[in-house]
């Protein structure tokens, strides 16, 4: 916030009494990547010295569709099984707000299992998906293609979309494009 509105001496004074963490954290959030290079370089273990909890704002990054720092964090080495919003995964958010290109990431790196379902909504990922192309709609999200995404890596197309027992295509009511993507996929 003193950053924000030009209060230079507070900012200064605040960082120079962060943690490493802190000052990690708030040049992530600045897209900083020189700084947080800088942060990484001078402490190889700060990023495995992160609590889960502090790996678990990547997938609220992504959440709140803060893409540059969510990559510069896959980048860091943040892990992407770590819960985040409800206990979704990095990989939950990126279906959440329909991100083809984070949800490839993280299936590359095959650290999320692709039908874990959150503890909140027991709802997988497709599950995220599918409600969140009615309830979200980020701009720029491609919905069905990331339902498309994750059934090719071998996502239960089946499973059961959330607690109350909806299928993946109820859970899409309201966007007929996704509900027409899951059907071709196979799902009722």
């Amino acid at each position: 916030m003193a950053k924000k509105y030009g209060h230079e001496p507070v900012f200064a004074l605040l960082t120079a009494r962060s943690s490493p963490n802190v000052l990690l954290r708030t040049a992530l959030f600045a897209n900083d990547s020189g700084r947080v290079r800088a942060l990484v370089t001078s402490d190889s273990t700060l990023v495995s010295s992160l609590s889960r909890a502090e790996h678990g704002q990547l997938a609220q990054t992504i959440f709140h569709e803060a893409f540059d720092a969510a990559n510069l964090m896959l980048d860091l080495g943040f892990d992407p099984a770590a819960p985040g919003v409800d206990g979704g995964t990095a990989l939950h958010a990126a279906c959440w707000v329909g991100n083809v290109r984070l949800v490839d990431r993280i299936l590359a790196l095959g650290a999320v299992h692709l039908d874990a379902a959150d503890p909140t909504h027991q709802s997988p990922p497709l599950g995220w998906s599918a409600y969140g192309s009615v309830h979200r709609r980020s701009p720029g999200g491609d919905y069905p293609a990331v339902a498309f995404r994750l059934v090719a890596a071998g996502a239960d197309i089946h499973a059961t979309g959330n607690l109350h027992g909806l299928t993946l295509v109820e859970m899409a009511k309201g966007n007929p494009e996704m509900q027409e993507a899951l059907r071709r996929l196979g799902s009722v």
